[in-house]
């Protein structure tokens, strides 16, 4: 072991110690590796910490690897045996996702809200779909590195159906290429139903996100992939595939799903043989019913929110799945498969979906909905309750929320856009937001400081000085920043940094006779509109005070008054009200 990997484990020693003790709490060391997303107990990349663990706990007798407390030597023989590289990239805060305990708070409340909505029903033309409790809400996140994050009924076991298609179309794109899979796939947007008996003007299906499509993928599968196969070594082969990709967790097959999806698949049956008819098979010796069979297989295959995020994350992540480090696809095939889920992934609402959320995605019939965050996280959303589309309305909401907290975008800079930037530190993207306010007033930059204006950032933010955009351009004298601060953004003119001064005194000081202008004319009409909201409030408080008066003193009088008994009474409510108004008074 290397002497920087050596003061590491020493640091981390020393980061895990209870106060005063010399003795480092297992514990707290796994528990600051779990509050960073990383599951060390399951993760495959700490099997051998865990291992290194338990193999102390046996020798000192204890029950269980939480209870040790190990001594710097211990803890030392320990770390060494460990995957050091993936320690220190835990204990440096260096993940995908750094400050995880926040962005976990904004998820979870962000999940918490999206739970009250109740809209929908489940999908019922399969009776197994419809029996399915629609109040059931599960959301599990992904990251490229591997943090963790699920909430509800994260663990409830659903069947994928049409999640299932990128995946299908992936395995036949890393087998076959591109070339030869496009050969019989489409890869643009149909613009009709998913499930429309028609074909593209080359006389393919449209893409392997709709049904035509993904019975192809079965047919290419069958026929191309693998040939030597019979189906069930070919089914098992593409489970497997499945199950790598979802980092060897939870996969399973619902077979009365696979029954009911061939007792009820008129509609599968006509697209088939329209596809035979038109020449669009490639040449095999599997039957129309063994490819439909076997598309009705890879829809029924069962996971849960938590196994299928991790199956997103290897999209997001190139092909690699993030848990086991195993290249699971080439980059190409990555690249066209998420290309149509942005365009062809939400059924009619696809359209919609790309232009809101401006994300790949896929979703499908059972409730679930896989998003994908490229080079950043994989999310699976599981509610069984479906909107007119067939889309999981609780899925859909929420990403449609997801992008209006988060910004995931890399072109859209972080210091310009009033979003959370998961890949910082939320203190870090708070500085970096007021660094670039505060530079673009030094140097006039106008444009900065009109987007971010835009984009909803408080232009009152002061540095460590108490220093606002407007002392910054005041003393540099950039006349048409000052102007836009107090005329469009209507800053506070009258803040004081900590050395007692005020915009104002700031351009005095400078002897910027122009912008002190500008201020005492934005000054005088800030004192204008004061004097008037509270001339207005007055005049609020006289009516009032009046109309509460005459209900108090003249109740039950039926005599009409003249103006000079109404002017009386003004008087006497305006002097009632010059201690307490009148309505917080009891009678």
């Amino acid at each position: 072991m290397s002497r920087g990997q050596s003061n590491l484990g020493w640091k981390i020693f020393h980061i895990s110690r209870e106060h005063g003790d010399q003795k480092c709490s297992i514990n707290t060391f796994l528990e600051t590796i779990s509050r960073t997303g990383i599951r060390p107990y399951t993760d495959p990349r700490c099997a051998s910490l865990i291992h290194a663990l338990q193999s102390v706990c046996i020798q000192k007798k204890e029950q269980n690897i939480e209870n040790l407390y190990l001594d710097l030597n211990e803890f030392m023989s320990v770390y060494e045996k460990s995957n050091h590289v993936f320690l220190e990239r835990i204990f440096i805060d260096n993940l995908a996702i750094p400050d995880f305990e926040y962005f976990t708070e904004k998820i979870t409340e962000l999940f918490e809200e999206i739970k009250q909505n109740e809209g929908g029903k489940p999908a019922s033309y399969i009776p197994q779909l419809g029996r399915v409790s629609p109040k059931k809400w599960g959301l599990s996140i992904c990251t490229v590195d591997g943090q963790r994050l699920s909430l509800g009924d994260c663990k409830d076991e659903f069947t994928i159906q049409s999640t299932s298609k990128p995946i299908t179309y992936a395995l036949c794109l890393a087998e076959l290429g591109e070339k030869l899979v496009h050969k019989y796939q489409g890869h643009e947007p149909s613009g009709r139903m998913f499930n429309e008996i028609v074909l593209d003007g080359y006389g393919k299906p449209h893409n392997p996100m709709i049904n035509s499509g993904a019975i192809m993928s079965a047919a290419i599968l069958l026929n191309l992939v693998k040939p030597e196969l019979n189906i069930s070594d070919k089914f098992n082969y593409v489970y497997n595939f499945f199950k790598k990709m979802a980092g060897d967790e939870f996969v399973g097959f619902n077979n009365s799903i696979f029954i009911s999806e061939r007792d009820t698949a008129d509609r599968n049956n006509a697209l088939a043989y329209f596809m035979r008819v038109n020449n669009c098979f490639p040449s095999g010796d599997n039957s129309i019913q063994d490819i439909l069979d076997f598309y009705f297989q890879t829809c029924s295959l069962k996971m849960n929110s938590d196994s299928n995020s991790v199956l997103a994350a290897t999209l997001a992540n190139g092909g690699v799945c993030p848990t086991t480090n195993e290249t699971i696809l080439p980059p190409v095939a990555v690249k066209d498969v998420l290309s149509l889920m942005l365009s062809c992934g939400l059924y009619n609402y696809s359209g919609e979906f790309f232009f809101k959320v401006g994300l790949p995605g896929k979703s499908g019939v059972g409730g679930s909905l896989i998003l994908v965050v490229p080079e950043l996280m994989g999310i699976t959303l599981w509610s069984p309750s479906l909107d007119d589309n067939g889309n999981t309305v609780r899925g859909v909401q929420f990403c449609e929320k997801l992008v209006k907290m988060f910004n995931f975008n890399k072109s859209l800079d972080s210091r310009l856009c009033n979003k959370i930037n998961p890949r910082l530190h939320k203190n870090e993207q708070a500085n970096r937001l007021l660094a670039s306010l505060l530079k673009a007033a030094e140097i006039g930059d106008l444009n900065t400081l009109k987007s971010s204006y835009y984009q909803g950032v408080d232009m009152n933010v002061c540095d460590y000085d108490s220093r606002t955009p407007l002392h910054i351009a005041a003393a540099y004298g950039h006349v048409k920043v000052v102007k836009f601060l107090t005329e469009i953004c209507k800053v506070n003119l009258n803040c004081k940094d900590r050395w007692g001064l005020t915009p104002i005194e700031e351009s005095m000081n400078a002897d910027f006779s122009k912008i002190t202008k500008v201020l005492r004319i934005a000054m005088c009409k800030a004192s204008e509109t004061e004097k008037s909201a509270t001339l207005l409030s007055t005049n609020d408080i006289v009516e009032e005070a009046a109309a509460r008066f005459i209900q108090i003193r003249f109740r039950g009088s039926r005599r009409n008054r003249n103006n000079s008994e109404m002017n009386e009474i003004v008087k006497l409510a305006m002097a009632e009200n010059k201690n307490n108004h009148p309505l917080n008074s009891e009678e």
